[in-house]
């Protein structure tokens, strides 16, 4: 296969992941301590971050190919699309969550505002009870 050209990608450090599933994602191996844990290894991880680059320009199927050539681990066309897609969708997610969290914060400050506009205007009225005892 010729190589795919373009410029190089900033590293990324790397952290360790849960296992949610039996099937091990590209890029990780299963850690021998704990099998719910599983490692990055570094060297494929990067290598699939070149590779989301090279879909730019490239086929799924010529990227598959380059990565599985490059990593000595085989992954299909399939399996990358899957993992791309899945990616952005949790990327997608989180950004959205970001926002929301944003906008609850904003939302929860403008409430305790104006509650204590609201409080501030009774309490120099006097307490709705208080009036009620003294009448009786």
């Amino acid at each position: 296969m010729s190589e795919l050209k373009l410029p190089p990608i900033q590293l990324k450090e790397w952290e360790p992941i849960v296992r949610t599933s039996r099937q091990i994602p590209f890029g990780y191996k299963l850690d021998p301590n704990d099998n719910w844990v599983l490692l990055p290894i570094p060297s494929e991880l990067d290598l699939l971050e070149q590779a989301k680059v090279h879909l730019k320009q490239y086929s799924y199927r010529a990227v598959a190919d380059w990565l599985t050539e490059k990593s000595g681990r085989a992954i299909t066309h399939a399996g990358l699309r899957q993992r791309v897609i899945s990616e952005r969708r949790k990327t997608r997610r989180s950004t959205n969550l970001e926002q929301l969290a944003k906008k609850y914060q904003k939302t929860i400050a403008k409430i305790k505002e104006l509650e204590e506009r609201k409080l501030g205007k009774h309490s120099s009225g006097g307490d709705s009870e208080d009036l009620r005892e003294s009448s009786t």
